[in-house]
């Protein structure tokens, strides 16, 4: 018996990292930029594309890509901007064949002592009334709001 493949069952899956190359000419990293502390139609600021310091500054770390900013799941704004990253017109080449492994959202931070995001990090929950949030108190939630925005 003669065994037969099927090209058109093959699939190609790609890994993905919640880090993001801190680098002015990557595309990813500038069009977060360009979202990050935008304001609404009435002038409050909802989205928060990156992570931020205590000092509100985007917080800068190293992964494998070196230099890196995180991007903020916990708000839903990031999560709609990391879905259009998978948009077949933006992620090129890509089509329905190929699938996302989302790995590194402990998240792997690989500088400093605890290898993951400091606890004083602040996520914004994107509300009528932004608050922020301390990331010890979301560290848990990271990797499954990465997961959603993904899916």
């Amino acid at each position: 018996m003669k065994a037969v493949i099927n090209i058109s069952d093959r699939r190609l899956v790609v890994i993905t990292d919640p880090h993001i190359k801190y680098l002015d000419t990557y595309k990813v990293y500038s069009k977060g930029l360009a979202l990050d502390r935008t304001a609404d139609a009435d002038g409050i600021v909802r989205t928060n594309i990156y992570v931020k310091n205590p000092n509100q500054y985007n917080f800068v770390g190293h992964s494998w890509p070196g230099t890196c900013v995180w991007v903020d799941y916990i708000n839903s704004r990031a999560r709609d901007f990391w879905s259009s990253l998978y948009d077949y017109n933006f992620f090129n080449g890509t089509n329905r064949l190929f699938h996302i492994w989302n790995d590194m959202n402990e998240p792997s931070v690989f500088s400093g002592p605890e290898l993951t995001m400091p606890k004083n990090l602040r996520h914004v929950v994107a509300t009528k009334k932004p608050r922020q949030v301390l990331h010890r108190d979301v560290h848990n939630t990271y990797g499954l709001f990465m997961s959603r925005a993904t899916y």
